[in-house]
């Protein structure tokens, strides 16, 4: 299974280099395992210049991050269909929109 994580290149760790070091120290076993839940945990969708991002058992309301060139640039609610932080415009909103009815926000 974390055969899979190792090899995504967007990944700015690997896993395998943790598995190697010979510590006896519990440190990377943590930080293998927090590294698995965010990659389990973390849902993306691009589109455009855009990627939309959900949490698994982020706080409420149900809402999804939008960030363009790694920069968080609004927070979408998703269940009232409105923006939370920041700004978006009416092609965004589209975006947002389509992505909802495809089922993948």
């Amino acid at each position: 299974m974390l055969s899979g994580l190792e090899q995504k290149s967007h990944a700015p760790f690997t896993l395998r280099g943790l598995r190697e070091t010979s510590s006896s120290s519990p440190v990377p076993q943590l930080i293998k395992c927090y590294l698995l839940w965010y990659y389990l945990s973390v849902g993306t969708v691009r589109r455009g210049n855009y990627s939309f991002r959900t949490w698994v058992g982020d706080h409420s309301p149900r809402h999804v991050h939008i960030y363009r060139d790694g920069k968080l640039i609004a927070k979408w609610n998703l269940d009232a269909g409105v923006v939370m932080e920041g700004r978006v415009n009416r092609k965004l909103r589209e975006i947002v929109g389509a992505l909802v009815k495809e089922g993948k926000l």
